[in-house]
């Protein structure tokens, strides 16, 4: 839903979607993130580009971040301080 709102909304192209998990590599996170959600987003109509670091993030590596409520809301608090 994010993707199709950058792009039909902010007219951002092929908007880049990644996950904000707790590191790059696809062996990281809980247990229902590692199995059930990279591979439905590889295999998603949208440009998935994997697991993004908390390092990267101010840099615009991605334009949409999924995360859990959790860690989103980690994210927002430490970008408002």
């Amino acid at each position: 839903m994010s993707s199709v709102f950058m792009e039909r909304v902010q007219g951002v192209q092929n908007p880049r979607v990644g996950n904000s998990l707790n590191g790059e590599e696809e062996t990281k996170g809980s247990e229902l993130v590692r199995r059930d959600f990279p591979p439905s987003c590889k295999q998603a109509a949208f440009n998935f580009i994997g697991n993004v670091e908390g390092k990267d993030i101010p840099s615009g590596i991605a334009d949409v971040l999924i995360t859990d409520g959790f860690t989103g809301n980690v994210i927002i608090k430490t970008t408002e301080g």
